[in-house]
């Protein structure tokens, strides 16, 4: 008998298990290329408070693409706000301002400005989430 509800409540669990999963949502393909771009940026962190800014700067232009994929793949639907915002325009801002501080600041191997354009960096992430009306995604590279 013990066998029996075992196997039955191992059963229920597995069933359930399979339901919850069918019913997620995946991740978007912008989500996946943001995410990506999020790893790339801690690990880019990491290697400039080593003081290893050759290999953070080699991350830069990796992360920079999948930054812009992410803004290319953005589905219509992913945005929360009417007017929607021009996301093209906050990419070009962000290449431009931020981005750009911070691979200048790589460059240069000064740490001050690295850290300083880090927290510009994410400051304008967490601002064009906003735009979007999705002000829940967060920036975890940096800190």
């Amino acid at each position: 008998m013990k066998k029996a509800i075992s196997f039955l409540s191992v059963a229920c669990l597995f069933l359930c298990c399979l339901l919850t999963s069918c019913s997620t949502t995946p991740p978007t393909v912008s989500e996946e290329h943001m995410s990506q771009a999020n790893d790339l940026l801690r690990q880019a962190r990491d290697y400039a408070r080593a003081s290893d800014f050759e290999n953070a700067l080699q991350l830069a232009p990796v992360l920079a693409a999948e930054v812009k994929k992410g803004v290319e793949t953005s589905p219509a639907s992913a945005i929360k706000t009417d007017p929607a915002p021009d996301l093209e325009s906050l990419l070009a801002a962000w290449e431009s301002g931020s981005y750009a501080a911070w691979t200048t600041a790589l460059e240069a191997g000064d740490a001050k400005a690295t850290r300083q354009s880090l927290v510009v960096m994410k400051q304008q992430c967490a601002s064009c989430h906003a735009a979007i009306g999705r002000p829940m995604i967060h920036v975890t590279g940096v800190r």
